[in-house]
């Protein structure tokens, strides 16, 4: 009665997919996914609960300059890319005394990433390495985790959790040669940041501390919470290489980011009774190494200035407002949901509002 396994696959085909804007469209995009799940709940003494589950997806993708539109370009264009994620996720649920609930875990995934790019005169003939993208990227995340809620009386609960993760991120083909006078991935990142490398590693802490208190009026919740959470560049924003004799036109990766770290104040106020709800609330958050998408212009750790699309780190600064509400009526027949925010960010190291938020 209290045991669960599941077994699900699911398979993506795309074909013939416009992209409005863009230099490319896709002709062909398929994607696989294999899940395994398990799950128990119900147990008696301290474990009530585990979970396990394994997945993996495997994606194939084929973007052009030719195939769903005339070519209108000097060179016919293509990319071939995959993109392959393996992950795992355990964990148990626990009850420790009266008033405390936790949660115990960990999980790991692995992305591996290659795309190249090809030109040629023609449709038939496009054979010519002229980018590598993704230079076989691999990127993996361990962790382990633990979060609860603490119940503080009747009407006050603690919430919080912790977790370490450890990111590694490499690229196997950073120094395959595209043809002519394209540079390969490694000679764009020291040609645009001084350095060449195609290993990185790093650990991460993440944390929250959340008090929610119950008013007095029926259904309101007092909440204030404090948190820190960390994120990675991912394969493009730390090893892309795309090439072009425009330099406008460039895209090149950051092999040296660092982890971007999230440092935020929440405080709200929700009700909710029957079947509605509206909640308010407003955030702070400091960023330390925001992962920037830029252009270069000879700015701080970027070497040249000739307008490349390129990434860095910079500290920055957000603090935004939410409202959200909903409800049913007409004894459950109609239904209805709706929010809005309003968001400012501030990049503090050139001193600008911050784009991409």
């Amino acid at each position: 009665d209290n045991t669960r396994a599941e077994v699900s696959y699911e398979a993506t085909r795309e074909d013939d997919v416009l992209f409005a804007g863009a230099g490319m469209d896709s002709p062909m995009s398929d994607s696989d996914n294999v899940r395994l799940k398990f799950s128990r709940d119900a147990m008696e003494g301290m474990f009530t609960g585990v979970n396990v589950e394994f997945y993996r997806t495997d994606v194939q993708h084929l973007m052009d300059n030719y195939s769903l539109r005339p070519l209108t370009a000097r060179m016919a264009m293509r990319a071939p890319s995959e993109s392959d994620t393996l992950g795992g996720r355990f964990n148990v649920d626990l009850v420790v005394g009266p008033n405390l609930d936790l949660v115990l875990g960990a999980d790991y995934q692995q992305n591996d990433r290659q795309a190249l790019r090809f030109a040629g005169p023609n449709p038939e003939n496009v054979q010519l390495l002229q980018s590598v993208l993704w230079p076989e990227v691999r990127i993996g995340q361990g962790g382990v985790f633990a979060e609860g809620q603490r119940r503080l009386g009747e009407r006050s609960r603690l919430n919080f959790g912790l977790r370490v993760d450890r990111f590694t991120a490499s690229a196997a083909g950073t120094d395959l040669q595209p043809v002519g006078a394209n540079l390969s991935p490694r000679e764009l990142y020291e040609a645009y940041y001084g350095s060449g490398s195609d290993e990185w590693s790093d650990t991460g802490v993440a944390g929250l501390l959340r008090f929610e208190r119950d008013l007095g009026s029926p259904g309101a919740t007092l909440f204030a919470g404090v948190s820190r959470s960390v994120r990675p560049a991912d394969a493009t924003e730390r090893y892309l290489g795309a090439n072009n004799m425009n330099p406008l036109m460039r895209w090149v990766g950051n092999p040296d980011l660092e982890l971007a770290a999230h440092h935020q104040i929440d405080l709200g106020l929700g009700w909710a009774r029957e079947a509605r709800s509206l909640s308010f609330n407003g955030f702070f958050d400091q960023v330390g190494d925001f992962i920037l998408r830029d252009r270069a212009h000879g700015q701080e750790g970027i070497e040249r200035s000739d307008n490349a699309t390129i990434y860095r780190n910079v500290s920055a600064r957000l603090f935004g407002l939410e409202l959200a509400g909903g409800g049913d009526w007409r004894d459950g027949r109609l239904a209805l949901q709706g929010d809005v925010a309003w968001v400012y960010g501030q990049n503090r190291t050139d001193g600008r509002p911050l784009a991409q938020i």
